[in-house]
C-alpha cells in the first residue's frame, strides 16, 4: 500500500463525523506498471466492490469506464478532494470539520503516492455561493445519485481513492 499511514490515521480522528456521510476511501496495488487511465479502469473492472464508507454494512458496485474518468494536475486534484470532502460533510453531517482539515486531509492523500497520475469523474465549479461539484460523470452502478464523485490516485505500485455519494 501506498506511504498512507499519515492520511488514514488523520482520516480516523473524524470518524465520527464520516459515520454521517457518504464518503470513504480504499487503497489498492497495481504492480509495477506505468500509471495510465487504461490501469485504472481495469483496476476498477477487476475490484468493483466499495465497501470504504464508515457507515456499517452500506456498500456499492463501482461501474468506471475511460469516459466516466479525466486526467487532472496534482493540484486540481487537491482542489477536488478538499470540496469533495467539504460537500460530503456539509450535507451528511451535523458536524463539521475543523477549519483548514479537508485541505490538509487532502494534501495528506495525494502525498501517499509517488508523482502521481490523478484521475476525476467531476470538476469543480464556482458560484457566488462558492465551490460546488459539478459536471460528474456517473461510476456507481444502478443507484442513479445525484451526485457521485471520484477521484483517484495512481503511482507506478499502488492506486487509491476517495468516493462520495448523495441524494441531495
Amino acid at each position: 500500500m501506498p506511504q498512507s499511514s499519515e492520511f488514514q490515521r488523520r482520516y480516523r480522528e473524524f470518524n465520527a463525523i464520516w459515520s454521517d456521510c457518504y464518503i470513504g476511501y480504499a487503497y489498492g496495488s497495481i504492480g509495477n506498471v506505468p500509471p495510465s487511465q487504461e490501469v485504472a479502469v481495469q483496476w476498477f473492472g477487476e475490484n468493483p466492490g466499495f465497501t470504504g464508507f464508515a457507515s456499517s454494512g452500506h456498500s456499492e458496485t463501482l461501474h468506471v469506464t475511460e469516459q466516466s474518468l479525466h486526467v487532472v494536475s496534482p493540484a486540481e486534484g487537491v482542489e477536488l478532494l478538499e470540496t469533495m470532502i467539504v460537500q460530503a460533510v456539509h450535507y451528511g453531517s451535523n458536524e463539521r470539520l475543523p477549519a483548514g482539515e479537508a485541505l490538509r486531509l487532502a494534501k495528506l492523500f495525494l502525498a501517499g503516492f509517488e508523482s502521481p497520475l490523478v484521475l476525476s469523474n467531476f470538476r469543480v465549479s464556482e458560484s457566488s455561493s462558492g465551490s460546488y461539484v459539478g459536471g460528474h460523470n456517473p461510476v456507481v452502478s444502478g443507484n442513479g445519485y445525484s451526485c457521485e464523485a471520484l477521484v483517484c490516485c495512481l503511482d507506478r505500485q499502488h492506486i487509491g481513492y476517495l468516493l462520495s455519494i448523495d441524494n441531495e
